[in-house]
């Protein structure tokens, strides 16, 4: 391996920088579900799986659970 061929350095640029733009363009994550009543983060009690699509469940912001308030008990199902 030839390390001042310059297709190398080219490649490895291209490489980096695909890498940079792909992060960037990344959604930000959800927001964690809060209680409307404390305001408090919610606590996830149990997955909800799809059994038309359970592959919905290893995707980010597509998940659903129901979750529970620290403070008040409330319950509310919510997307993660």
């Amino acid at each position: 391996m030839n390390f001042s061929d310059p297709a190398l350095w080219v490649a490895l640029l291209v490489g980096v920088l695909l890498v940079v733009v792909w992060t960037r363009l990344q959604p930000p994550p959800a927001p964690e579900p809060r209680c409307l009543d404390c305001d408090l983060i919610l606590e996830r009690q149990e997955e909800i799986v799809d059994p038309e699509n359970p592959e919905r469940r290893f995707i980010p912001g597509e998940r659903e659970a129901y979750f529970r308030c620290p403070r008040c008990g409330q319950r509310r199902r919510a997307r993660y």
